[in-house]
């Protein structure tokens, strides 16, 4: 986590003495002192090296200093952070679920503890219904957080798609499993099922996703049912 100085927030909000006028704005305000710590910074003078006491603030500290603060620079923060709040409050910006990269960790490691089959391909399923993303992109992500390929049953490198996050089709994709799951007899096997898939289902659900799409989406779903 990085902390900041008391001159570099200074010069940051463009106060003539950096390091005096933020130390003076934090003795009225003690609350910040809760996020603030002291470091040994050990430097060369001359020949030797010097061990100084260097005062160092949590960026919560940083960000309250700003708000205690009336310099220009400081009131342009405080409206910036007032209209991301209303903006995030407003739902105009919705935050993906996998922004906080620790959930993202906790959910692939939940993937790799199973051994490659149904309940695998289900939990990678859920994750990529509830993002509305492909799975090829859940198996991208997983990648990128934990430097792990996941591997198909028989042993090969999973595809994988980095760049599309939203499918074109993700509304119609919800549509089919949701219709997979209340229509169980729809999942049949060899010729059969494909010309149910083009003929029944696009038709009653008036998909206009191509039918290789569909098919997909209904494997996908047959794996979760």
């Amino acid at each position: 986590m990085p902390h900041f100085t008391y001159r570099a927030i200074g010069e940051f909000l463009e106060y003539k003495e950096a390091y005096n006028q933020i130390r003076r704005l934090v003795a009225r305000n003690p609350y910040i002192l809760r996020y603030q710590t002291t470091v040994n910074l050990t430097v060369v003078e001359g020949t030797k090296n010097v061990t100084r006491k260097l005062e160092v603030v949590h960026p919560i500290g940083m960000q309250c200093i700003f708000f205690e603060s009336h310099q220009p620079a400081a009131i342009k923060y405080k409206v910036a952070t007032a209209s991301l709040i209303w903006a995030i409050a407003s739902g105009v910006l919705k935050p993906s679920k996998w922004a906080q990269k620790g959930d993202l960790i906790s959910a692939a490691r939940q993937i790799l503890s199973l051994p490659e089959g149904k309940k695998r391909s289900a939990l990678v399923v859920d994750l990529a219904v509830q993002e509305g993303v492909t799975t090829k992109t859940v198996y991208g992500r997983i990648l990128k957080a934990t430097g792990e390929r996941l591997k198909t049953r028989k042993g090969k490198p999973r595809k994988m798609r980095y760049t599309k996050g939203t499918t074109k089709y993700g509304a119609e994709r919800e549509r089919v499993y949701s219709f997979i799951k209340e229509h169980p007899e729809y999942l049949v096997t060899g010729n059969q099922h494909k010309n149910y898939y083009k003929k029944d289902i696009k038709g009653i659900l008036g998909l206009v996703a191509p039918s290789s799409q569909v098919c997909s989406w209904i494997r996908e779903a047959a794996v979760n049912n």
